[in-house]
């Protein structure tokens, strides 16, 4: 950890020359090697990094120069593979990193789901949380923002926005946006809530299939978000049309509808997002996301029935792409593979699967240990979502 501490700016060179600290790809691959020739005392290779075509947006500095300190911490994420080397996942004390990150921060969410964890922490210290993670498993996406300089630009934009003669246009009922941009989405599962937010989002209201939040719920997270942007992923095709309405009702920012229609969709459209990112750019890079993703969603039949060629019977397990019902099977483990089968392609990087509230640690457990044999070159995972109606949701990218 100490040696993390001192070698800072070679930990930072690493994040700057990557220039994909929150994808995939080449560049996620140099900043491990980075982070593991810095922990371990190394030096850094000498090579040229290619950068990927969606680069980062520009930051302006402001006014933060070499004499500033940082009042206001990092915004540090990272999503940690646990290795049986060097602890059993099973026995991983996710408490006892709560703990540690309420010591060194604030705003703390951890989401543990078998070998998996999820982190999100404001602290001045991120290299040490990276050192502390470090020696539990693989750290296998990070992502560290200065909360100083969106403190700063936030506040110049408060600034303008009191001496702007348009202010006098908002509404008595409007706060003054505190930030640029902002997400409100829609799920419903303990799980996925804090996945939702620990990717970013400022509000997230419980809905979903059989519970459509209404028009005013979404314009009271509009208020409450404080934004001058808002994005709003409503995650079902039923609650579109009510966020097309707060959108076009709510005054007190520019409000954009993302048409994500499964949490699948919102999930993966907010896993790229950059939200100190220019409106435009955001709003871009959330609906390529959804251009790429393919989600299917498990549920159990309540009914006999032959749909789109498949015979289905009460109880069984069926699989849904969309409107379409892909497969039926009286098994739910089976139906699970062969829903795999299905949404893999040959170009899958990843395959996340949320687990809903009726399935059991072990049934997890086994699907995911199956799935990884069988399809060794995707980067599978399990979460806990907790949510209903779907034993699991399927999202390959």
């Amino acid at each position: 950890m100490y040696r993390a501490v001192e070698r800072t700016p070679e930990i930072l060179t690493v994040l700057r020359d990557a220039n994909v600290v929150d994808s995939g790809g080449a560049g996620l691959f140099y900043i491990m090697d980075g982070f593991n020739r810095v922990l371990s005392g190394k030096a850094l290779p000498k090579r040229a990094v290619q950068k990927t075509e969606r680069a980062l947006p520009e930051l302006s500095l402001g006014e933060i120069d070499e004499e500033s300190l940082c009042l206001y911490g990092y915004c540090t994420e990272l999503l940690l593979q646990l290795l049986p080397s060097r602890v059993k996942p099973e026995e991983f004390d996710i408490d006892e990193l709560k703990k540690y990150l309420s010591e060194v921060g604030d705003s703390v969410v951890t989401v543990k789901d078998g070998s998996i964890v999820k982190l999100h922490v404001h602290t001045h210290t991120p290299e040490a949380v990276l050192g502390f993670c470090h020696r539990y498993g693989e750290l296998l996406r990070v992502k560290i923002e200065n909360m100083s300089l969106q403190h700063t630009e936030s506040a110049h934009e408060k600034e303008d926005g009191e001496k702007s003669p348009d202010s006098e246009k908002k509404t008595a009922k409007t706060s003054t946006p505190v930030r640029k941009n902002a997400v409100i989405t829609v799920a419903g599962g303990e799980g996925l809530i804090s996945i939702f937010k620990s990717l970013g989002a400022s509000e997230v209201i419980v809905g979903g299939q059989t519970m459509n939040p209404s028009t005013k719920d979404l314009i009271d997270a509009c208020e409450r978000a404080g934004a001058e942007h808002i994005f709003i992923l409503p995650n079902n095709s039923n609650i579109l049309l009510a966020a097309e309405s707060a959108a076009d009702i709510y005054t007190g920012a520019t409000v954009t509808v993302i048409p994500t229609k499964s949490v699948g969709e919102g999930y993966a459209a907010l896993s790229c997002a950059s939200l100190d990112a220019e409106p435009e750019e955001l709003e871009a890079s959330m609906l390529d996301a959804i251009g790429r993703v393919r989600c299917v969603s498990l549920s159990p039949a309540v009914r006999d029935a032959d749909i789109d060629g498949v015979s289905i019977r009460t109880g069984d397990t069926i699989a849904i792409d969309g409107k379409k019902i892909i497969l039926s099977d009286p098994d739910r483990h089976t139906a699970a593979m062969k829903t795999a089968e299905y949404i893999l392609s040959a170009d899958t990087l990843t395959l996340e699967i949320f687990a809903g509230i009726d399935t059991t640690e072990a049934e997890r457990s086994v699907l995911l240990s199956e799935l990884r044999k069988r399809y060794p070159k995707t980067d599978i995972y399990v979460y806990d979502g907790s949510q209903q109606v779907y034993p699991y949701i399927f999202v390959a990218e």
